[in-house]
């Protein structure tokens, strides 16, 4: 496998865990921020932000190979190629995306189950204050449904490598339609 191959497979990779992240945490993170201003300057921070990460994740996922080139990440190499014995492009990508959604899945479980047993307790809380609020109140479901979507997705990740590794690998860096 030539080097560019594989730190464009690298890239892919990074581009994957970005879309992720960007989908069930920095949007509705950004989005609860956006909704919480009142002035039309600060309202923009949170939309400049998003917008900056859907680019790279288009850029990472769709133009890898450009992103390769540009950054110069095969040079400065003894040899042109990297020898994996058996292991072809599609086996270190199957490795890299159970890496990533593994990852996924350990860094939100926690968080998950944590914020489950708090959504529990709020449920049956029969304690409240004199206007009607219950006590202890800690919750932010956001929180709870960003966790559960990013162990969903980590765990989807898991059981469907084999096919994003196919699609991954099949898509033409310029046009973003599969190859003929």
């Amino acid at each position: 496998m030539k080097k560019k191959d594989f730190f464009t497979i690298i890239v892919k990779l990074f581009g994957l865990y970005l879309f992720v992240t960007t989908l069930f945490n920095i949007i509705p993170s950004s989005l609860q921020y956006w909704a919480s201003e009142s002035e039309w300057f600060f309202r923009l921070i949170p939309l400049a932000a998003i917008f900056l990460a859907v680019s790279l994740v288009t850029l990472f996922l769709f133009y890898a190979h450009k992103v390769t080139t540009f950054l110069k990440l095969d040079k400065g190499f003894e040899d042109e190629e990297i020898n994996f014995g058996s292991l072809d492009a599609e086996k270190i990508l199957h490795l890299g995306l159970i890496i990533v959604g593994g990852l996924m899945f350990l860094d939100n479980l926690p968080l998950l189950l944590t914020n489950g047993y708090l959504a529990l307790k709020d449920s049956v809380q029969t304690t409240f204050d004199a206007t009607g609020t219950p006590f202890g109140t800690q919750l932010d479901y956001a929180y709870l449904w960003s966790s559960g979507l990013s162990v969903l997705s980590g765990y989807l990740i898991l059981t469907n490598y084999r096919w994003l590794a196919t699609w991954l690998l099949s898509r033409n860096e310029l046009t973003g339609k599969p190859k003929i």
